[in-house]
Formats: C-alpha cells, sequence, structure tokens
C-alpha cells in the first residue's frame, strides 16, 4: 500500500535531521522523493519510505549517500523475536535503498553519455569563460548556450554540470557525484583539487599542474582519497576557496580536512592586494583581479596543516605567513543558542573597552573566540542540541560543559544494558568526562543546573511507564578512596554466625559521580595504599570492584559507573603528573575546555514547558533503547550500519593518528571513545545501529578532545601567557641553544635555582614541548643541554 502522507512523528523526526518532506513524489516500490536543503523545485534526491505498519521508515539523501531509520513509539519492550524481525525489516530497506540509488546512478549514467556525446567543442568566446579569463579545455563541452563539464568516478562517466553564461550551475538529475570529479591535463609530479571548474582552470593554466574539479566543498575530501589512491606517489596540494563571506568558512574548513586526511599540502588565496568590494573567495578571483604573480605566490608558500584553522580573518592571516603554521583548533564555531539582546554582554567587548557594552545575539555570534577549542557544529545531535539551547538560552553556560553534562547523564540513567563487541573486548556507555575552565567564570556547575532538571523529570516518566521506583544515584562529594565508591554500589553481604555483618547491598549500580573538586582526586591518589586511582580505572573498564581491607572487605559487581569531573587549567598542569597520564588514569577521561561564552546580567529559568517536552523525549529513548530494564546487563548489542563500518574503516586512520608528547598519551584511548560517543548518540534517536551521523558527531568531540588538550597544556596559564620568568629561560634558551643547566642557573647568579628547575620542567611537559633535552656524553657524568623544540 503506497500512503500519501507521513506521520506526524516521522516528519518531525526528519526535520530535526535538516530534512523535510514536502512535497513528496512516488518513486515506486514504496519510496517517496522530495527535495534536499533549499532546491524546493529541483532535484528531489530526498527519499523516505514507510513500512506497511507505519512503524519503521527509512530516509535519507541519494546524492550524499546519508540514510536514517526511525521507528515508532510502540517498539518499547519488543521481544527478542520481534527485535529480530525489526532489523530484518531494516536492513531489507537499507537494501531496497541502496539498489533504488544504483538504478537512478545507472540510467542518469547512460544520459550523461548521450548528452556529452552530441555535445561540440566549446565558443572560447562562451560569456562565462570570457568573464573568468580561462580557456576552453579538452574535457569542456558545449550544449546550446550551456558549458558540459563532465564527471567522471573510477574513470566512469557518472554525471554532468551544467553552466550557464550567467554563471549559474546546475547537476544532472539523478547522477552520482560524491567522489567524482573531471581532471584537466595530465597528473604527475603534483596534483592539485580545488572546487570549480573556473578556479581549477586558473590554477592549471598559471601552474601547469593537473587539478581535479570536485565540484563542490563537501566532495573536496572523497575526490582526495581517490586522488591518493589512483596516484600514490603524486605530490596533492588541497586549493581552498577562501569563504570568508559565509559562516564557518566552509571552503578553507572542508580543505583543511581533506588536506590533513591525504597528508597533502594546502594553498590558500591572499586577497591582500585585491578590493574586497567584489568579495573575492577563489583562486580564479585572485587571477582576475591580481594576477598570475598572485596565484603561483600562493603555491610557493602552501604547506601541511597541523589542524584545522578557525574561521576568522586572523586565522587566514596567521596561516598565510610563509613562517607559520596553523594554530590548533577543533573545528568550525559553536552556533550561539538564542539570547535576548537585552542582557547579553560580550566578554570581548569589556576587555577592550573597560566597560560593558550591550551587543544583539547577531552581534555576539560575529566576534571570534580565538585560541579557544571550537566544536563543530556537527557534534551537536538533535536531542544535545535542544537540550544546550534549552540551558544556554538564558545562562552563561558554555554548550559543550552543558552538551558534556547531558552525555553523561543519559549514559549513567542508560546502565550497560547495550553494549558494543570491539574485537574480544566490549564496551559499555560509561564516559569519564573533565571538564576545565576558570573557577567560577566558566561557570562549569551552571552547566549541570538545566540538565538535571531534564533528567531528573525524565526519571519519573520512565518510573511511571516501567511501574518502577528506581532513581540513579548521583554523587556530589569528594573521591577519596575506592572503598568509598564501592560503598555507594555494594553487593549483599550474607551475615556471619552470629547474625552480624549482613548487608542487603545496592541492587541498582548505576552511579553518577560529579567531582567539583578534581584536583583534590589527585592528592588523594598519591597517598600511600589508597586505592582510587585503580578504582577508577576498574570502573572505567566495567570490572568488578574488590577492596582488599582486611576488616570489612567491599564488593561491587557489574558496575555502571560515570564521572564528571571540574578542574581548572593550572590545576591541571600543576597537578597532573607523568605517573597519572603513564598509569592510565588520565586518559580515561574525555577532557573539555569550557569557558564562559558570554554575560547575562539577568539569566531566566528554563520554562517548565521545555523540561517536560525535553525530559519525556530523554525518556522515550532511554525505554526505547533499554526495553524498560535499566539493570539488564549486555542484552542488546550495537552494531555500525554498513555505511557507518565503512566510514569508520576510511577514517581510522585520522581517529587512530600518532600524537606527540603528554597530548598523545592523554588521547590514547580516543578509538575507543569515538566507538562509544557514537553508540551513545545513536541511543539518543532510539537506536542500536550506528550510523554515519553518529561516527561524525563523535570525531567532532574527539577533535574538541585534542584540542583542549592542546590548549590547557599549552596556553601555559590562564590568562593565556607564559609566567615572565618562565618566558625569560625560553628566550635565554632560543637565543643560545644549547645551554646547560650549570650555564643557564649562573645567569642569575645562582639565586633562583629552584624557579628554574621549574621553568625547564614546565616547558618540557608542554603539550607539544617549547623546548627540548638532550645528555652529552662526557668522560663523567653526562652534561644536560637545552634546545628549543624542534618538531620531528
Amino acid at each position: 500500500m503506497i500512503r500519501a502522507s507521513l506521520p506526524p512523528a516521522l516528519v518531525e523526526f526528519m526535520h530535526r535531521h535538516q530534512y523535510r518532506p514536502e512535497p513528496l513524489k512516488p518513486s515506486g516500490g514504496g519510496f517517496f522523493r522530495f527535495p534536499v536543503g533549499n532546491k524546493v523545485n529541483g532535484n528531489a534526491s530526498g527519499y523516505v519510505k514507510l513500512f506497511p505498519d507505519g512503524n519503521i521508515a527509512v530516509f535519507g539523501d541519494f546524492k550524499s549517500g546519508q540514510q536514517i531509520t526511525w521507528h515508532a513509539k510502540n517498539l518499547e519492550g519488543l521481544l527478542p523475536p520481534e527485535w529480530k524481525a525489526y532489523q530484518v525489516q531494516i536492513e531489507k530497506a537499507r537494501q531496497e535503498a541502496k539498489n533504488e540509488r544504483d538504478r537512478l546512478h545507472a540510467e542518469a549514467a547512460e544520459r550523461a553519455s548521450k548528452l556529452y556525446n552530441i555535445g561540440t567543442n566549446p565558443n572560447p568566446d562562451h560569456t562565462y569563460l570570457v568573464r573568468k579569463s580561462i580557456r576552453p579545455h579538452d574535457s569542456l563541452r558545449q550544449l546550446g548556450k550551456r558549458l558540459i563539464i563532465p564527471i567522471y568516478i573510477d574513470g566512469k562517466l557518472t554525471s554532468l554540470q551544467f553552466i550557464k553564461e550567467d554563471g549559474s550551475k546546475l547537476f544532472l538529475k539523478d547522477g552520482e557525484i560524491f567522489g567524482g570529479y573531471c581532471l584537466l591535463g595530465e597528473p604527475a609530479e603534483a596534483v592539485c583539487i580545488a572546487e570549480g571548474f573556473a578556479t581549477a582552470c586558473s590554477i592549471h593554466e598559471v601552474t601547469g599542474h593537473s587539478v581535479a574539479v570536485a565540484f563542490n566543498a563537501g566532495n573536496l575530501l572523497p575526490v582526495s582519497k581517490a586522488i591518493r589512491r589512483h596516484h600514490p606517489e603524486s605530490t596533492i596540494i588541497l586549493c581552498a576557496d577562501h569563504d570568508q563571506w559565509t559562516e564557518g568558512n566552509p571552503g578553507l574548513t572542508k580543505a583543511t580536512q581533506a588536506a590533513i586526511a591525504v597528508d597533502a599540502l594546502l594553498a590558500v588565496p591572499n586577497f591582500s592586494q585585491c578590493d574586497m568590494g567584489s568579495r573575492p573567495t577563489d583562486f580564479n578571483d585572485l587571477h582576475v583581479l591580481v594576477g598570475q604573480e598572485a596565484v603561483r605566490h600562493a603555491f610557493a608558500v602552501a604547506q601541511k596543516p597541523a589542524h584545522l584553522p578557525e574561521p576568522t580573518s586572523d586565522a587566514l592571516e596567521h596561516y598565510l605567513n610563509e613562517d607559520s603554521q596553523l594554530e590548533s583548533t577543533a573545528g568550525l564555531p559553536i552556533a550561539a543558542p538564542a539570547m535576548t539582546e537585552a542582557n547579553v554582554v560580550s566578554l570581548h567587548e569589556i576587555e577592550a573597552s573597560g566597560r560593558p557594552k550591550v551587543i544583539s545575539s547577531t552581534d555576539f555570534a560575529e566576534i571570534p573566540l580565538r585560541d579557544q577549542p571550537q566544536m563543530a557544529e556537527v557534534g551537536f545531535v538533535p536531542l544535545i542540541r535542544d537540550i544546550v539551547t534549552a540551558a544556554c538560552d538564558s545562562s552563561e553556560a558554555h554548550p559543550v560543559a552543558v552538551a558534556a553534562n547531558a552525555i553523561s547523564y543519559f549514559s549513567a540513567l542508560m546502565g550497560r544494558g547495550i553494549f558494543q563487541p570491539i574485537g574480544d573486548a566490549v564496551i559499555h556507555c560509561r564516559p569519564f568526562v573533565l571538564i576545565v575552565g576558570k573557577s567560577g567564570k566558566a561557570r562549569k556547575g551552571t552547566s549541570e543546573v538545566t540538565v538535571t532538571k531534564i533528567f531528573k523529570r525524565a526519571e519519573v516518566i520512565i518510573n511511571e511507564r516501567t511501574g518502577l521506583h528506581d532513581y540513579l544515584n548521583v554523587y556530589k562529594g569528594a573521591l577519596s578512596t575506592g572503598e568509598g565508591i564501592a560503598m555507594h554500589i555494594r553487593d549483599p553481604r550474607e551475615a556471619d554466625e552470629k547474625g552480624k555483618g549482613g548487608d542487603a547491598g545496592v541492587l541498582d549500580k548505576r552511579m553518577l559521580v560529579i567531582e567539583t573538586e578534581f584536583d583534590n582526586v589527585f592528592s588523594h591518589v598519591r597517598r600511600d595504599n589508597n586505592n582510587l586511582s585503580a578504582t577508577i580505572r576498574t570502573v572505567f573498564d566495567g570490572h568488578d570492584i574488590k577492596t582488599l581491607t582486611k576488616t570489612d572487605p567491599i564488593s561491587a559487581s557489574r558496575p555502571h559507573v560515570c564521572i564528571t569531573g571540574h578542574i581548572t587549567g593550572h590545576e591541571l598542569r600543576i597537578r597532573a603528573t607523568e605517573n597519572d597520564v603513564a598509569n592510565g588514569l588520565l586518559n580515561r577521561f574525555l577532557m573539555a575546555h569550557v569557558y564562559r561564552p558570554k554575560l547575562v546580567a539577568l539569566p531566566q529559568p528554563t520554562p517548565k514547558g521545555t523540561i517536560e517536552e525535553l525530559g519525556e523525549r530523554v525518556a522515550n529513548m532511554i525505554v526505547v533503547v533499554t526495553n524498560g530494564d535499566l539493570h539488564a546487563n549486555n542484552v542488546r548489542e550495537v552494531i555500525l550500519s554498513e555505511a557507518a563500518r565503512e566510514l569508520w574503516v576510511e577514517q581510522y586512520k585520522w581517529i587512530s593518528r600518532d600524537r606527540e608528547g603528554r597530548g598523545g598519551s592523554l588521547l590514547a584511548r580516543s578509538e575507543m571513545y569515538a566507538r562509544m560517543l557514537a553508540m551513545i548518540f545513536a541511543a539518543m534517536e532510539g537506536r542500536v545501529v550506528i550510523e554515519p551521523t553518529d561516527l561524525h558527531a563523535a570525531f567532532a568531540w574527539i577533535e574538541y578532545w585534542n584540542a583542549s588538550i592542546t590548549y590547557v597544556f599549552n596556553c601555559k596559564d590562564d590568562e593565556g601567557a607564559l609566567a615572565p620568568f618562565v618566558t625569560e629561560v625560553l628566550e635565554k634558551i632560543i637565543k643560545n641553544p644549547g645551554l646547560t643547566l650549570t650555564a643557564l642557573q649562573g645567569m642569575w647568579l645562582n639565586k633562583r635555582i629552584k624557579e628554574v628547575r621549574n621553568a625547564l620542567e614546565l616547558l618540557l611537559n608542554l603539550a607539544p614541548p617549547l623546548i627540548e633535552q638532550r645528555k652529552e656524553a662526557t668522560g663523567g657524568r653526562p652534561v644536560l643541554r637545552y634546545f628549543p623544540y624542534e618538531k620531528k
């Protein structure tokens, strides 16, 4: 039966994933097609199929390959046979969607071949070619007044791009574009990759290099991988569009991502000599406005990016400096939640003028948060995004801090019933999060308040539905011993023969620990015979706790403990030792640096209706994925969908890449955390199948973690600069490479020996370090010499 409409719940779910299924057009096989994005009357690459019972649907985008599953609320409490049947239906739907996509692509490829073959050699005086100051190339064809550019995947023509005289562009309906490109020139020592055809032509004509046209920023990464696969020995150069007029600068960001992924160089156009009134963005603009020499220079100074650049003019100018390297950030700026104009004050405005200035939320979104880690928008999955918006609407809470608290609360509440096997190991949704920021100023505590209200309401709803009276054990206090953790989730114990010592124990092994003074943990783990560090590592791994006290031994089986800690960057740098890193304590914590993003003089409470709606959504998802059993253990396996599996394999080299120094040690569990976070994000959508969207969100969090570590351990102090004396020591070493400890101390007449040693230790232990120590063999005791750090 073909349905002419979709259930409202499905439509709402699709809206949350940025799909607008209207107008719907039947496409055969039960599929409906609809436009994606802003092209209401354009190509209908979106699709949705609703199963006859109305409980299950699949939808996605044929162009991008994304596919998402939906199910109605009445799937709660499925028995194992019913769940198996549901999984069969989902897999069948996925295969049907794939078959439909393949059929459409094949038909489009035939049309592309026919149209391309009847095309003629282009007119050199075509309006578009003249305006762009480019010559027609061998692959270009013309049909009527439209230019035709072929798109190839693995040597096969799959689609076409049409360019009108006014520069507007269209793709062939249903043609396969993802990973496809048009190559100008024969590949040789270097192969360039650019977005647009005119940009590629300018680069090819000026440099002589072969250039692949990727057609859009989103296609740069798959095209880069294809070029690397086909031309492994060539030097690849990503040619970024500097989309300085577009929020997030997608051209520069996507090109940087692609360059990092395939170990390529990055070339960026420098418009410092241009009239910015024309809003230039790409190398064709640079070619037309400045000339060939400016293009050549950009390629002469191209270099490998180390991290994603911040999409600000300052970050770009830093990159264009030939002697500099890219600053480390984590991605795109956080989308500022809605704010009330009357009570928003920018911290940057205060710093600049000495007095606060009221600005609008629009103005606020434009202020660059320099050097601080930035979370990519994809990191906020729909449920998280809505919780963040509610919590940050009228408060000074940082979006990432709110999101981290929501992730921890959701995971602790859900228990260990859903699991994910990785090799012979099993992981649950059990994140440990360390929120790092200035004491009081980062509003770390503020970020918990709204989250707690939402999840408390969710617990009430869950208990009403299940008939239970279970509430998560939330412990807000000092972590001092391993026995203290075990006591809260202890197993029952029988009384001795005298009837003494019996203990009913604690049935519910779920626990959320919020340690607001995490620096105290470092003090406790230093004490002799303290087992706190070992217990924290044990509960993270999900192993049973068995304390070894002689008088009162305590055990806790199948623990499900999530820990959220608060600490300042200064405390973390001072208190954390190499031993904390080496013994696996700190690398079990996902670190997130946060700060106060805005001032709100008169914060308002979150509306009760919002708390109720979000609590309902949290409860729905938890009941669906757990079948209402919050005490189960390893009953529902979480798997990767076919598309997610392919994405994981593609990105595994990137996510598991070696990182230097202490940062590399702290990120040693990044692969495991990526899979865990993806599992959590899938559960937040009521799924036990991980989709690519879940992995992309997880990757964003891993990059934020990476950027946080770099910032915290390399920003020196909470004001963002080295202490004056440490700076003096660093300057001495830079000016006099190879200084010995004795010589350094002598520069202050041996009156600051301890301070010199402390400064050296700090400079050596930053991530990355600013100096390096080398031992010089002598006839007796080795001599230690200090040099400026050089990346190997």
